[in-house]
């Protein structure tokens, strides 16, 4: 009964979060995704097999897993170690978040753009399709292609948790969406190619 109980609260005491770094293989379509348990964010996902969905979470900077010593972070309560969410998912749409800006997003852009300190430009997006505070965010990225991130972003950068998110298409037919908090775009060059390089590193495409 001491054991069982002890384990029970020692659970309890992680408040979901798990500092167990054991690989799982998580099949999603044609995908696999190699990832530690410590990543996956849902205890119920921490299993090997197939799956609709899988999320993750990791410590900013550097994309760490849970663990004791950043406890705190991964529960919010210290938002000088900003948490990333991503999730991973069969594709719904057929271009993902830079391909979409073009056909859609620019038709609902309300007014020029707003060049900001970080190398972004802002677009604001109108009220009257829907959008409130909302925003478009777009930068250069060295090998020609958009960056390109939706924020809710009133009159300045908001410190939530999670205020802006970006989509991309990843391994065979995966959709990864990463949410993270506005102020991050400060270093969205390196935000950019550390979470390209965490998906390409985490998916591996099944050949039949």
């Amino acid at each position: 009964i001491s054991f069982i109980g002890g384990a029970i609260g020692s659970r309890l005491s992680m408040g979901g979060h798990t500092d167990d770094d054991s690989a799982h293989e998580v099949v999603i379509g044609n995908d696999v995704l190699a990832v530690s348990a410590n990543y996956i964010r849902y205890p119920e996902q921490r299993r090997n097999g197939v799956a609709g969905r899988l999320d993750l979470y990791a410590l900013w900077p550097g994309l760490q897993g849970f663990s004791e010593e950043n406890r705190l972070a991964f529960n919010n309560a210290d938002l000088s170690k900003p948490l990333i969410f991503l999730s991973f998912e069969p594709r719904s749409l057929s271009k993902d978040m830079s391909g979409r800006l073009e056909p859609i997003y620019s038709q609902l852009f309300d007014g020029s753009g707003e060049r900001l300190a970080n190398g972004l430009t802002r677009y604001k997006l109108r009220k009257e399709a829907g959008f409130i505070d909302e925003s478009i965010l777009i930068g250069d990225r060295s090998d020609g292609t958009r960056f390109v991130v939706r924020c809710l972003m009133p009159d300045s950068l908001q410190d939530s948790i999670a205020s802006c998110n970006r989509d991309v298409h990843v391994g065979e037919d995966l959709a990864m969406m990463a949410r993270f908090p506005a102020p991050l775009l400060d270093q969205w060059q390196t935000l950019d190619l550390a979470l390209l390089g965490f998906a390409a590193q985490t998916v591996k495409t099944v050949t039949p």
